[in-house]
């Protein structure tokens, strides 16, 4: 995800990700990256199916939860943008 945003940066029109959250990958992660980036996966909020419980060689089950964080609106006389308290980021897990 930080090459995609590094790469398509100028068509998004966005400069310096610091946070970057994937949604959906059935797994968690909350990882430093780089010296100024978070990456996040923020699990998934899907039922967990009976299969991925079954003892044979399968993927492993899903990790369900989700993400908050706090983003606050700044405006230095350019385009408003959003930042990320990173101070604020939590990843709550569904057991």
């Amino acid at each position: 995800m930080d090459e995609w945003f590094s790469d398509f940066a100028d068509v998004l029109g966005i400069e310096d990700v610091r946070v970057i959250v994937q949604a959906h990958t059935h797994a968690m992660l909350y990882m430093p990256w780089k010296a100024d980036k978070t990456l996040i996966e923020c699990g998934c909020l899907c039922k967990q199916q009976g299969y991925q419980f079954a003892p044979k060689i399968s993927g492993r089950p899903q990790r369900r939860g989700y993400v908050t964080l706090i983003q606050n609106l700044h405006s230095d006389g350019q385009v408003p943008t959003y930042r990320t308290d990173v101070n604020s980021i939590r990843l709550v897990r569904l057991d």
